[in-house]
């Protein structure tokens, strides 16, 4: 989970730094996108959170559940 985060972080600081920011939003799309059956059943957990989920959260809660 730890290096799959940092490649989503890599690509988006390459896109920021291009003058093209992902949303925070994009961010959690992104990194829901690409996770492993392993984390299929909490996609909808931070899909449904009431306010949208952070990047920083949704991160945080994947690797606790990682653990």
């Amino acid at each position: 989970m730890i290096e799959y985060r940092g490649k989503i972080k890599t690509l988006a600081g390459t896109l920021r730094d291009v003058a093209s920011p992902l949303t925070d939003q994009e961010l959690v799309i992104n990194l829901l996108s690409g996770l492993s059956d392993k984390f299929a059943n909490r996609i909808p957990t931070i899909l449904a959170s009431r306010l949208s989920m952070m990047f920083l959260h949704a991160r945080s809660f994947l690797l606790q559940e990682e653990i």
